[in-house]
């Protein structure tokens, strides 16, 4: 829960974590981390690659590398909602779909907007 250090800018193969709620300076204690770094917490490496900003108002959202955002919700549920992404994530993929938005709010019933027109079968996710 102390900072050492502020570099300008985070490393190119870790995802932004977006705004603290206050300035920090090197020494200063993090006595409540922000619903960003929870969420980036709760990921593996391999899904942490994938993403390249964590962003956070009142909703966690996440831009992915390749495109597309990725409507996360509340720090809530991060195991499932992790395992979500991760099936869509290669599902899309597999099918060659370009992501325009992902919505994990309700992870139970994920849904997937694709670019443009592109066709998403019936039943896409087993």
């Amino acid at each position: 829960g102390t900072v050492l250090d502020l570099p300008p800018e985070p490393p190119h193969r870790l995802p932004a974590l977006g705004e603290w709620p206050t300035p920090l300076a090197p020494g200063d204690r993090v006595s409540s981390a922000p619903a960003t770094l929870r969420v980036a917490a709760s990921m593996d490496a391999a899904l942490l690659h994938r993403i390249s900003a964590f962003r956070s108002r009142d909703e966690v959202a996440l831009e992915l590398r390749d495109g597309g955002t990725v409507q996360y919700g509340s720090p809530t549920a991060l195991p499932r909602k992790n395992l979500e992404l991760v099936r869509l994530l290669r599902w899309v993929r597999r099918q060659g779909i370009e992501i325009d938005t992902i919505d994990l709010r309700v992870p139970d019933a994920p849904t997937l907007d694709p670019v443009g027109e592109q066709a998403i079968s019936p039943s896409p996710f087993p």
